[in-house]
């Protein structure tokens, strides 16, 4: 209906802002007693209505059009990145190149690991599960954690 009509949708828009002053005026006559008089003047001055007025324009201009503002954030930018590959020779990687440097990184991983849990298992008086768990066995009796490699924490996880 809006589609066919749109002035409906403008009407729509002001009958729900006269409502919702409607329904703020009666929230103000019930619950907050009466009007408070005071001997100072409180309007706002000129010098004050202009401080508003300008930062009202800035904030519109700035969400209308915002490019002015920007561009020089953008070359700041540039020029960092371009002294950052200069300074450090690794090369930006693409999105694909770096999932995939991830994926192998995390093959030799679990790679390492299976052959530490091999390694393990082949302990004399050592069970297949004591070694996936991690639990050593020097001598009948004690129990000791055996120390795992330790892990990348700074590969991320894309699941």
């Amino acid at each position: 209906m809006i589609h066919r009509y749109p002035w409906s949708g403008a009407v729509i828009v002001l009958a729900a802002a006269l409502n919702g002053v409607a329904v703020m005026r009666v929230y103000f006559k019930l619950f907050t007693g009466p009007r408070h008089s005071t001997s100072i003047d409180l309007r706002s001055r000129p010098a004050e209505r202009l401080a508003v007025l300008v930062l009202v324009a800035v904030m519109i201009g700035g969400g209308i059009y915002p490019q002015p503002f920007l561009s020089s954030r953008y070359r700041a930018a540039e020029h960092l990145l371009g002294e950052r590959a200069n300074t450090h020779p690794q090369p930006m990687h693409s999105g694909e190149e770096s999932k995939e440097r991830e994926a192998e990184d995390e093959r030799t991983e679990l790679e390492r690991e299976s052959e530490t849990t091999a390694a393990r298992a082949n302990e004399p008086g050592q069970s297949r599960l004591q070694s996936l768990v991690g639990v050593r066995r020097d001598e009948p009796g004690s129990k000791q954690l055996a120390k795992r490699p330790p892990r990348n924490r700074d590969a991320v996880d894309d699941h």
